[in-house]
């Protein structure tokens, strides 16, 4: 049962009780009952009353969940790895521009756990799950995510709320939540919003449809200014895994602006206004009091050898850390 519809059937009994309640206190003068006991009916039913209104309006849910969203730190921080697919190479609707499996995630970040020293619990979730119980969500599918309704992106609100509270996001590669996954379709659909132009096509007018990186809802809700690079924009990994780290290569960046941190060492790069701007490929962005961190990086074997690959994601996995451990001291 949805939490709208508890509460609803929590306001319907409320009101039934009360309806009651009137009856209730004529039949004190002419029952046979002892008085205490009728007392105490009368005040078991206002007190019940009361409750089913408060949870009918919220008020306990939202205590719970407050009191949840403050101990989440308190004790052995979760992290989620999104699991709702699955995992199959074959497969190609459930994934984009990566071909590192959950598990490979899992053990990537368990290792930078044990090492960094900060207590963590790595499982696997789906999107149905709560989310308030975890400190930070892994998305591994890139550009895919799972998505409950198609329609309303129920999912997607869900995981902007998530990081709204404090959580932290991450999403793996390519353009986050550009394709959305549905269970019941067992396929994914571009929901950028389409921009449409009419060209002369000889004696006749063809219709051409463009989907810009920034109309990517996700994209939009953050503010983002993504392009692509038929070039590459190249970034060395040194910033965060050393000087000897190698440097890899993306076909997509953001330009770097006041919500926007970048996890590399930034390069220049030409965005479509024709202009030179401070460009990254991966990047935190600050929304409410939680962090998506994003990296538009491909992770796989036709963009990069298993050598960069690892770093990649060991890059991620290493900044996911140094995050929460920043979190925790704070």
């Amino acid at each position: 049962m949805k939490a709208e519809d508890l509460r609803n059937l929590a306001l319907l009994i409320a009101g039934i009780i009360l309806g009651l309640i009137s009856p209730i206190i004529l039949s004190l003068i002419i029952s046979r009952l002892d008085i205490y006991l009728q007392l105490i009916v009368l005040f078991s039913l206002a007190l019940a009353s009361v409750f089913l209104i408060l949870v009918g309006l919220g008020f306990p849910q939202r205590k719970h969940h407050e009191y949840v969203l403050k101990n989440r730190w308190r004790k052995t921080l979760k992290l989620g790895i999104l699991n709702d697919m699955g995992w199959d190479i074959d497969n190609k609707d459930i994934y984009s521009w990566t071909d590192v499996e959950p598990k490979d995630w899992k053990n990537a970040v368990g290792r930078f756990a044990d090492s960094s020293g900060v207590d963590v619990k790595v499982e696997f979730i789906d999107v149905n799950k709560k989310f308030e119980n975890y400190v930070a969500i892994l998305n591994p599918y890139g550009g895919v995510y799972p998505e409950t309704n198609l329609k309303t992106l129920n999912t997607l609100d869900k995981i902007i709320n998530y990081v709204r509270e404090g959580g932290l996001f991450i999403n793996v590669a390519d353009i986050p939540a550009y394709w959305a996954y549905n269970s019941d379709l067992k396929r994914r659909l571009d929901i950028a919003e389409a921009i449409y132009s009419i060209s002369p096509s000889g004696a006749d007018l063809q219709i051409i449809s463009t989907r810009p990186f920034e109309l990517v809802p996700l994209a939009k809700t953050l503010g983002l200014r993504i392009f692509g690079s038929n070039e590459g924009i190249t970034q060395s990994l040194s910033k965060i895994l050393g000087k000897n780290a190698v440097s890899v290569t993306a076909k997509r960046a953001v330009i770097v602006e006041s919500n926007v941190e970048s996890c590399l060492d930034m390069v220049q790069g030409e965005y479509y206004d024709g202009k030179q701007h401070n460009v990254s490929s991966l990047f935190f962005v600050k929304y409410g009091d939680g962090d998506f961190l994003l990296s538009l990086i491909w992770i796989n074997d036709e963009n990069h050898d298993q050598k960069k690959k690892k770093a990649i994601r060991d890059s991620i996995s290493k900044l996911i850390l140094d995050k929460l451990a920043s979190k925790i001291s704070a």
